[in-house]
């Protein structure tokens, strides 16, 4: 049996860090967590969680990208994977 994930990372200020989830508007709300973590930052956090609301995630990663959010160093990613897993024995 094939199971869709999605996971986000984060290599920051913060540190390394990575998740597993079995949808993608929660491995993005993940992302949403520790791309904006501070009270100065609630103005972007809003506008990014807006394009969440509406499942626009290459919205998202568009204007991510061309008004600079986020430092320099920075990784953020959130991706899909599809794993096998064995079917189970039922007794």
């Amino acid at each position: 049996m094939k199971v869709k994930i999605w996971t986000a990372a984060a290599d920051d200020r913060f540190g390394t860090r990575a998740t597993v989830h079995t949808n993608r508007r929660a491995a993005y709300a993940q992302w949403l967590e520790w791309q904006f973590p501070g009270e100065e930052e609630q103005e972007e956090r809003a506008f990014a969680s807006s394009f969440i609301d509406r499942e626009d995630y290459d919205g998202l990663w568009e204007w991510k990208e061309n008004f600079g959010i986020g430092e320099p160093l920075d990784t953020y990613a959130v991706e899909e994977h599809e794993i096998e897993i064995p079917e189970l024995m039922t007794i």
